[in-house]
Order: structure tokens, then C-alpha cells, then sequence
């Protein structure tokens, strides 16, 4: 899936497992015969009670995630239909790659069919992947063939995560926006889902208030209110916008600028990745 929807050498870490279930497989631990080798044995590892005490603790936020994103991921609503995954980062940082192999191991975990996950290209893909649909511009067209009908065939679309979402990276963002807006307008029943993100605006503190009239909360004002409008339109007829947000001063200043979202609190998508507690289950 690497190879052929994303395109040869999108990411190292992909490359490397020569599938998007293998990595996935990888991630999750099933393939994790391994890690006792590398750690040392499993029961050294945990012979502390520090240890313990944080890998229960890894265990339990990374089953938090799970059960956030997987109720919204896997609602019945939503069922059955490809999963679009936009604008995975195949670019060369090795933090937002990891959060690429998060994402497959969190999806493979959901029960999702990689097989029959639809990677569609934005800023962050490097033009890997499908057009479906959009355009240069960013504005999406009605297009033959599997370009258009990744988009047209499905209510779920699911944004990669990551620490972008504001002016530190507006050449991120703001297409972002930007196919949001064309999705809500063009379809009446598309649930866009955006997955734990950081949300800063420079200038702006994070403990924000509505009172605040600085220029980046102007800018911030303005593509909520447009989208906003755009929610209006088609949320009776099953639109959804949901964020995601992976820190307590992210969510907060979200939950002034975007009330007609649904806005969560949730994990990192790395959680996904690392030590698992079954490995060490007879040592624990």
C-alpha cells in the first residue's frame, strides 16, 4: 500500500516493512518477538516497580486512544465504506513519519481493511497518493475513475495528525482549510475527522478569550465563521466536522472558535507505537 498508494520512498519507516499491514502488524506488538532481545529479558525489564508502574501507564493511554478514536471511527453511522486517509506526512521528518506508523497500527487496530484505505495527497504527502479530486487550486471537481470516487464513495474522512493546525505552517494549514471547506460545501454527509492535533497561533496565549481582538484571532475568527456557515448548511443532512486534540490548551481555545465541531481530548496517535504490556504480562 506504501508502494503503490503513497509511492516508493514516501517514508523510510514504510519502506523499511514493505507493507502498511506489516507495519501496522509491527507496531501493535504482534510482531514483537523481537523486543525482549533488544531490552534485555522481559523480566529485568520490569523487575522495578517504576517500570511496571509506566508501561501500565503507556498501556493505559494507549487503550484510551483506542476507545476514543474507535468510537468515532467505527460508528455504525459510518459503516461500511472505504476509510480516507488525507495527506499523510512523507515528508523528511522522522516525528510526523512515526505518527504515519501510528496511524496504520491505530487503524489495523480498529479493524480497518488497509487494503481498502484510500490515501489521497495534500502538502504533507509530497503529491503521493491520489488527486481525489482536488484540484490545484485546492478546489475539488467531480473526476473519473478512482481520483473522484475515493471521495464520492465514502462519508469518512480522516486528516493526518500532527502539531500544524494554526500559522506556524501555513502552507499546511491553510489547504487544510481549504478542503474542508470544498467538502462541506460539494457534499452534504461527509464526516471529516481530524486526529489529535496542537492548534497555535502566533501571539496568541494560549489561555485565550473570545475578548481577544489581536490580529491571529482575527484570522482565526474568519475560517471558523466560513466554515462554520458551511456546517449550517448540511449538518441536517448528516455533516460532521470532528477535532481531535492531543493538549488541554489546545482543546480549550478550540472549543471557543469551533462550537459547531465536536471537540475531543485525545491521546497522541505515537501512543500507538512502542512497549506493550502482554509482552510482560507473566513478569507483571
Amino acid at each position: 500500500l506504501a508502494r503503490t498508494s503513497a509511492g516508493a520512498d514516501s517514508a523510510a519507516a514504510l519502506a523499511r516493512t514493505g507493507s502498511a499491514a506489516a507495519l501496522a502488524r509491527t507496531s501493535a506488538g504482534v510482531d514483537s518477538s523481537a523486543a525482549p532481545a533488544r531490552t534485555g529479558s522481559a523480566a529485568a525489564l520490569v523487575h522495578s516497580g517504576s517500570a511496571a508502574r509506566w508501561l501500565t501507564c503507556l498501556s493505559a493511554i494507549r487503550l484510551r486512544m483506542y476507545g476514543e478514536i474507535g468510537n468515532v471511527l467505527n460508528a455504525s453511522s459510518l459503516l461500511p465504506g472505504p476509510l480516507v486517509y488525507m495527506d499523510p506526512a512523507f515528508h523528511r521528518n522522522v516525528g510526523d513519519n512515526m505518527l504515519v506508523a501510528g496511524t496504520y497500527a491505530l487503524f489495523a487496530h480498529l479493524g480497518w481493511d488497509l487494503n481498502n484505505l484510500a490515501i489521497c495527497r495534500g502538502p504533507q504527502s509530497k503529491n503521493r497518493g491520489l488527486a481525489c479530486g482536488f484540484r490545484s487550486d485546492k478546489s475539488w471537481s467531480p473526476a473519473p475513475g478512482l481520483d473522484g470516487a475515493a471521495i464520492a464513495r465514502t462519508r469518512l474522512i480522516v486528516y493526518h495528525p500532527g502539531g500544524n493546525w494554526g500559522d506556524l505552517y501555513p502552507e499546511v494549514h491553510v489547504p487544510r482549510l481549504k478542503q474542508m471547506l470544498t467538502l462541506l460545501k460539494d457534499f452534504d454527509d461527509k464526516v471529516i475527522v481530524s486526529l489529535p492535533q496542537s492548534l497555535k497561533y502566533k501571539g496568541v496565549p494560549d489561555d485565550v478569550l473570545v475578548e481577544y481582538k489581536g490580529r491571529p484571532m482575527k484570522k482565526m475568527l474568519a475560517h471558523a465563521f466560513i466554515l462554520g456557515k458551511a456546517v449550517e448548511r448540511c449538518h441536517s443532512l448528516g455533516c460532521r466536522l470532528i477535532f481531535m486534540w492531543r493538549q488541554e490548551s489546545s482543546l480549550a481555545i478550540a472549543r471557543v472558535i469551533y462550537p459547531f465541531a465536536t471537540n475531543l481530548l485525545v491521546p497522541d496517535i505515537a501512543f500507538s507505537l512502542g512497549p506493550f504490556i502482554p509482552e510482560f504480562s507473566d513478569s507483571i
